[in-house]
């Protein structure tokens, strides 16, 4: 008697494709166990040119430099994040940008050398948009402190989202020393001493700077601390009435927009769907444009 062979029907090659999606072999890497009605987008299904959210570098960044102030600053129209001057009438006076949570912190005092407010000698400072005097014209004034390693620090807030600050200063018969650094470390920290008066008389008046440092942090939550010393006082070694020291007049903010999040339904413009029968599998995805052939 002759073997019968057993003829394999189409419905059984189905359930064989059954079996394999179910167990995770589906091709084109779109599995079945996503359930019938739930999506499932696989690498192959991306659109060409699409790509997923880039991860953070995890570096910050800080650069400096030193230049000549202009002859008046609008602190108002340049510090759009924050600003603050110092010293318009006394030496424990400032003024700061109204209706903004403060990120340039109140100076504190480095040394044992006595504050006292600068006759003049740095940019001429305007503003309009302050508290607790609302507008200013026509001030040059700021806070002098004396003597060598006496100065001033200051701290604002760091993210990934850079900052620019711009440090309005001077020096009689000094020269200053700056140094920054952000508090993670992420970015090496910046230092000059570039400024210097090294003059030994008042009355020749004092060298302007304005600092300009860009910085960010590459984790939210830092600081960026500023330092402003006398790094050599030059009334002391050619024998002044008064020792040489550095003056702090007025500091500006801006800050950079926030980069927009980019989420994974606008990275991928593909669809999906995955459907099983008891006798039957089919997949069919499209992407970009291209439609798959049901499985056999």
């Amino acid at each position: 008697m002759m073997p019968r062979h057993r003829r394999i029907r189409p419905w059984a090659l189905s359930g064989l494709t059954l079996l394999l999606l179910l167990a995770g072999f589906a091709p084109g890497g779109v599995s079945a166990l996503a359930g019938p009605h739930t999506p499932h987008i696989s690498a192959s299904s991306l659109t060409a040119g699409a790509s997923a959210p880039a991860a953070a570098t995890g570096s910050g960044t800080l650069s400096g430099s030193l230049g000549t102030p202009p002859s008046t600053v609008d602190v108002s129209a340049e510090g759009t994040a924050d600003w603050i001057e110092w010293g318009d009438a006394a030496a424990t006076n400032s003024n700061r940008k109204a209706n903004v949570s403060p990120q340039i912190s109140a100076f504190t005092s480095i040394g044992s050398g006595a504050d006292s407010q600068s006759g003049g000698g740095g940019a001429v400072v305007t503003w309009s948009d302050s508290t607790p005097v609302i507008s200013g014209t026509n001030n040059r004034q700021g806070v002098f402190v004396p003597g060598a390693g006496n100065g001033f620090r200051l701290t604002l807030p760091a993210d990934p989202i850079s900052r620019t600050l711009r440090l309005y200063v001077n020096v009689f018969a000094a020269q200053m020393a700056i140094t920054a650094a952000v508090s993670d470390g992420s970015a090496p920290a910046y230092t000059d001493n570039a400024l210097v008066d090294t003059s030994d008389s008042f009355q020749n008046g004092a060298k302007a700077g304005v600092y300009t440092l860009t910085y960010s942090a590459a984790t939210a939550g830092q600081t960026l601390a500023v330092t402003l010393t006398t790094g050599t006082d030059y009334g002391v070694v050619r024998s002044s009435n008064q020792d040489g020291g550095v003056v702090i007049e007025a500091a500006t903010l801006q800050q950079a927009s926030a980069s927009p999040t980019v989420t994974a339904s606008a990275a991928v413009s593909a669809t999906a769907t995955d459907t099983a029968t008891a006798g039957t599998a089919t997949d069919t995805a499209t992407a970009g444009g291209q439609r798959r052939p049901p499985l056999e």
